[in-house]
């Protein structure tokens, strides 16, 4: 799931504005880099389930913590009027 809403935002963010998909990707990526570094010095969003939001762009990373291993869990869009953009939600 998170890899399909990874690359959904790519694409969507590309057809907005030639090469914001790339930073977009490449913001994602260091983010992900410094959750490796030190996973559970980040929020959590539930009990076993941490969270950091990505600079610039309204999405975040969920993920868990297991032994030695980061599962990156969802990329999920946090701001509403994105959501209704890219037609997750209907805005009334």
């Amino acid at each position: 799931m998170a890899a399909k809403e990874f690359d959904d935002a790519i694409m969507w963010y590309d057809q907005q504005s030639e090469g914001l998909g790339k930073r977009f990707k490449k913001t994602v990526k260091n983010s992900i880099e410094k959750i490796r570094n030190n996973p559970e010095w980040y929020l959590k969003e539930s009990i076993d389930l941490y969270k950091t939001y990505i600079p610039k762009f309204p999405y975040k990373v969920l993920f868990t913590v297991e032994k030695h291993e980061i599962i990156i869990a969802q990329v999920p869009i946090t701001a509403l009027p994105f959501k209704a953009r890219l037609g997750i939600i209907n805005v009334i």
